[in-house]
């Protein structure tokens, strides 16, 4: 979930441990879940 900047520091963070890392848009996958799940 993205608040504010500290995502970013977050992301960053986990993504220099060795993990994948994904940024997704909340909103935009809420609306794709919906027309998915139909």
């Amino acid at each position: 979930k993205a608040t504010n900047v500290y995502h970013v520091l977050f992301a960053d963070a986990a993504y220099e441990a060795g993990c994948d890392v994904y940024m997704v848009d909340g909103y935009q996958l809420s609306h794709y879940r919906k027309r998915v799940n139909k």
